[in-house]
């Protein structure tokens, strides 16, 4: 007990010292839990080299982190991102895969260990790129997306490499290992090696057969099953009981994904995809947040804690060569399928910086080619400490690049008017109060935003910010072209002109009939009005603003907060009965 108290304290402290120092020298946080491991582990000594034990507690950062993701993507985005994430992802694995593994059999290895090699350092570490992408904000540039489509494929790809590296074992590996057990006086259990997953023994159709019916139970019980028990543990619960509630959903799913052999964090990303629409995504969000970071924090730290200096030391030439050579090669592959999919300079230059390092899923795959007699021991070793380098080395990379300004990449990324384009999921028309609110929140909760305004002060200040922004009428049809009405997922007109407000309205209804639109109404008489030219998503500011302060006051007076709700709604609900019917009535007559 003392000891893992200890554990905790070095760890803690470690994190609370190293990073805030990291970010103050503008080194980002990954780079500086990193750091914070090497001085616990290599250099300092107070934690043992060792640290696999913990490093699988950490790696559920990793999980909760696919889960969030899966919260903010949503199918069709999904959909929208096939081209990068089939192409892009697929092509990435395919040439890294097939060029490292030639170079490892020109140095003398079997094929089935060069290959095995190969698919592992094909991986890129999702819990560093997302990280940093997020720190950055650039996670909604075209850079960002593709990189976590690339990033998504690479953990759907982990699924069919944990099946083909047993079917890669070494006779010659085989016969080393249990002459070294028989020499070392251990049991000799004939025989597959013991795995968890109920399916290793299992004949291949019917482990197809037993994944694709998990898979599908996942969905399926998260699409009917999830959102009816998080809605009624919200209602009666209290919020520990939520939180609670979340943890067993995502531990569930990731036990689960373990039993049939599949990567846990492709799971939880798959239930928090199908949970995308649900009205609870942000709560889990915001609830899950601070778990994920710490634990990606642990993370870090145990992988800078495992770089085993010694052997460093012993062979520095040649891992720090493998380790370069990885980076170069990785950079050289992504860079130029970049280009080859026709992104921009800047985001190619984003996307082979971020995605040049090993990852992760590279430990547990080198553990798995390990004990399978894929990988020899002394290989293994080796690999492992060029994983953690890469690792090491990229968040450095990309600072020296970027907050020395050797490129102005980044200004480059967040803002040009020339990239403004369709992409953005939702457009504010018009920067007052309201808009400025909304906008504020959407970008907080990572949606990718542009503004509309006329005020050319507004415009110059949203850009300072790194927020696209458009200068012009927003009743004007050709602006609304060029803001990309047609493609984008949801309009919100705030303007404080009534008029302006009305035709935007009725040009988007007209021209654009499936684009979610929700509008401002300043009082009754605009509400009417947009009403009658066919919005039905119509907020009455005024209103709702009443209401806030009404529910303020009687939380104030120390009501019970749930027939707070209740009265505030009932009266909500009444008020837009009796707005819509006068609408109505005006209508008819």
């Amino acid at each position: 007990m003392e000891n893992v108290l200890l554990q905790a304290s070095l760890f803690l402290s470690a994190a609370v010292i190293a990073v805030p120092l990291s970010q103050r020298l503008g080194l980002g946080s990954v780079l500086g839990y990193l750091l914070a491991g090497v001085f616990l582990g290599p250099l300092l000594h107070l934690i043992g080299s060792n640290t696999e034990q913990i490093q699988h507690y950490a790696e559920f950062g990793v999980v909760i982190m696919l889960f969030l993701i899966g919260l903010e993507m949503r199918p069709k985005r999904i959909w929208d991102m096939r081209e990068s994430l089939i192409g892009l992802g697929g092509l990435q694995i395919f040439i890294t895969t097939c060029i490292i593994a030639f170079i490892a059999i020109q140095l003398g290895l079997p094929w089935q260990t060069s290959l095995a090699i190969a698919l592992i350092l094909s991986l890129s570490s999702t819990a560093i790129v997302l990280q940093t992408l997020t720190e950055k904000k650039m996670q909604h540039t075209e850079g960002g997306k593709s990189a976590i489509a690339i990033l998504l494929m690479q953990d759907v790809a982990v699924i069919p490499m944990l099946a083909i590296l047993p079917l890669l074992a070494l006779q010659e590996l085989q016969v080393e290992a249990l002459l070294s057990a028989v020499l070392n006086g251990e049991e000799i259990v004939e025989g597959k090696a013991h795995s968890s997953s109920i399916i290793a023994q299992l004949p291949g159709w019917i482990s197809a057969l037993v994944i694709a019916s998990a898979i599908a139970t996942i969905i399926l019980a998260s699409r009917y099953l999830t959102e009816p028990i998080i809605k009624y543990i919200a209602k009666y619960g209290t919020r520990e009981i939520f939180l609670a509630a979340t943890f067993l959903l995502i531990i569930s799913i990731a036990y689960l994904m373990t039993l049939v052999g599949l990567s846990p964090a492709l799971g939880t990303f798959l239930v928090g995809l199908v949970l995308s629409n649900s009205q609870y995504r942000h709560a889990l969000a915001s609830d899950l947040e601070p778990f994920k970071g710490l634990l990606l924090g642990l993370f870090f730290i145990t992988v800078g804690a495992g770089i085993n200096f010694n052997l460093l030391i012993q062979n520095l030439f040649p891992i720090l060569s493998l380790t370069i050579s990885l980076i170069v090669t990785k950079s050289i592959v992504l860079f130029i399928l970049a280009k080859i999919f026709l992104l921009e300079k800047n985001s190619s230059f984003l996307i082979a910086l971020y995605l040049s390092q090993a990852g992760e899923f590279g430990f547990v795959l080198l553990a798995l080619a390990k004990t399978a007699h894929v990988v020899p021991p002394y290989v293994a070793e080796n690999l492992s400490l060029v994983i953690a380098l890469s690792m090491l080395i990229t968040p450095l990379l990309f600072f020296l690049i970027l907050e020395l300004k050797i490129s102005n990449l980044a200004s480059k990324m967040k803002l040009s008017d020339k990239n403004i384009s369709s992409s953005s999921r939702v457009i504010i028309m018009g920067l007052n109060s309201v808009g400025e609110i909304i906008n504020q929140i959407l970008i907080k909760h990572g949606i990718d935003v542009l503004v509309l305004d006329h005020s050319s002060s507004n415009i110059k200040m949203l850009r300072r910010r790194g927020i696209k922004a458009l200068l012009g009428d927003i009743s004007d049809p050709t602006l609304l072209v060029k803001a990309g009405v047609k493609n984008s997922e949801v309009i919100v007109i705030t303007t404080s002109d009534t008029q302006k407000s009305i035709n935007t309205t009725e040009f988007i209804i007209k021209k654009h009939p499936k684009t979610k639109l929700i509008v401002i109404a300043r009082n009754t008489n605009h509400y009417k009005d947009l009403y009658t030219r066919g919005a039905r998503d119509i907020i009455l500011g005024t209103h709702h603003g009443a209401l806030k302060v009404g529910e303020k006051v009687l939380a104030t007076l120390g009501e019970n907060i749930s027939d707070v709700n209740q009265i505030i709604n009932e009266f909500d609900h009444s008020k837009i009965e009796s707005l819509l019917a006068e609408t109505k009535s005006k209508s008819i007559l």
